[in-house]
């Protein structure tokens, strides 16, 4: 049975978030042009992904739009890179 590095799980993750990092960089949110429960669900793991080992650092579209998120919903921000 292969085994996975936690730099491999690390190297697929980053490959994974393709779609959602791209639509960033044009839009304030995931749908809808506002909040909504898309971006709620994936505000959830992505604000704490540098505690899984991502560097957000090297995607700011992705940290503004968690900081947005984080100010509707009256979150305290959290680190975002490591």
């Amino acid at each position: 049975t292969p085994t996975t590095s936690a730099t491999d799980t690390a190297t697929t993750g980053d490959n994974t978030t393709g779609e959602p990092v791209d639509c960033y960089s044009t839009r304030d949110f995931f749908a809808a042009g506002r909040l909504t429960v898309a971006d709620v669900a994936l505000l959830a793991y992505t604000r704490l992904a540098s505690e899984g080992g991502f560097d957000l650092s090297t995607r700011p579209h992705v940290v503004a739009w968690i900081a947005r998120c984080e100010r509707a919903l009256g979150l305290a921000a959290v680190a975002t890179a490591h």
